[in-house]
């Protein structure tokens, strides 16, 4: 449920004073820039910005890609348009950039 009506958040948005992101459950809406998603369990924004607390084993990195994959091709065999299957595959690409 929104403070704000439809017509004051759309003017919000295009200000850039509210940033949207599309979630598996609706949508994130905030003051500040959407940095990640309800069910971003990976923590790839850790994983992309070489996080030097992070420590990647290659074997559990190519198991989670595998999975991913995994993932991704069923949601793309139920709906290719859907939310779940766009942010599946994108983390899927960004597993994939990470592990080049």
């Amino acid at each position: 449920m929104s403070v704000y009506s439809r017509e004051q958040t759309v003017r919000m948005f295009e200000k850039g004073e509210l940033a949207y992101r599309e979630t598996v459950l609706g949508g994130c809406a905030s003051v500040e820039r959407c940095k990640s998603t309800p069910l971003d369990w990976m923590r790839l924004d850790c994983l992309e910005s070489d996080c030097r607390s992070l420590v990647i084993v290659p074997s559990k990195l190519q198991r989670v890609i595998k999975a991913q994959q995994i993932t991704v091709e069923k949601l793309r065999a139920v709906d290719e348009a859907s939310v779940e299957y766009r942010i599946e595959a994108q983390a899927l690409q960004r597993l994939l950039s990470r592990n080049r």
